[in-house]
């Protein structure tokens, strides 16, 4: 079993000097899920953009000649961000579970980034007579949606622990590790450092948020946490 204290060679304590605690204010109980989902979404669009260089999210002057491409630019704003107030608009779209073929999908207002989820789409077509009156069609619809359940069950339902999210800093913990910052450093900066924890439990619990992280960002579970959660 590895030390719990043990850090790469290349790992350091400073990060760098930009990134402040403060940056993540924003996070907070009444933070919503929409916003979990794009401070994810984001993280893991930048990481795939930024290559081996660091994801360095929070940077609120980010060096953007390195990103060719304009359309991953606004990836670097926060939920929090007046950008979003100013155009009024959600920072992505997530496409709805019904659309009419060869028209826009309903919720689609201009936003510029698109929840892109194909492989986990599984559309069934029916026909509908839109002739008949609004209560025989919503009656007829439970009728076969009930049968195509029989086959294809309702998808198990995701409860998110935010409030463990907040505790554990897993936004703030990601974004040090991308700097190698090492663990017992990590766990000072996000404020871990409390009276009744000796060092290995302070590493431990910063290794415990990054495996939440890691999770929702790298592995992807920000796309079905968007899917199967009301938002």
């Amino acid at each position: 079993m590895p030390n719990l204290c043990d850090n790469s060679p290349r790992d350091r304590s400073t990060p760098p000097n930009w990134w402040n605690i403060s940056l993540y204010t924003f996070i907070t109980e009444d933070f919503t899920l929409e916003g979990w989902v794009w401070e994810f979404m984001r993280r893991d669009r930048l990481r795939e953009v930024l290559g081996d260089r660091p994801v360095d999210a929070m940077n609120p002057n980010p060096d953007l000649e390195i990103i060719e491409d304009p359309f991953y630019w606004n990836y670097y704003k926060p939920a929090n961000h007046i950008y979003w107030d100013t155009v009024e608009k959600a920072p992505y779209f997530l496409p709805p579970a019904v659309n009419i073929p060869e028209r826009w999908p309903p919720g689609f207002s201009g936003q510029q980034y698109r929840l892109e989820d194909d492989e986990l789409r599984n559309y069934i077509k029916i026909n509908i007579d839109i002739n008949r009156r609004d209560k025989v069609l919503l009656k007829d619809f439970k009728v076969i949606l009930s049968l195509l359940r029989q086959d294809n069950p309702e998808p198990s339902h995701i409860n998110p622990r935010t409030t463990n999210w907040i505790d554990q800093h897993i936004l703030q913990v990601w974004d040090l590790r991308q700097f190698n910052i090492k663990w017992r450093r990590i766990a000072e900066l996000v404020g871990f450092n409390v009276t009744g924890y000796d060092n290995s439990s302070l590493i431990q619990r910063a290794r415990n948020a990054i495996t939440t992280a890691r999770n929702y960002i790298d592995n992807r579970k920000w796309i079905r946490l968007a899917r199967y959660i009301e938002l």
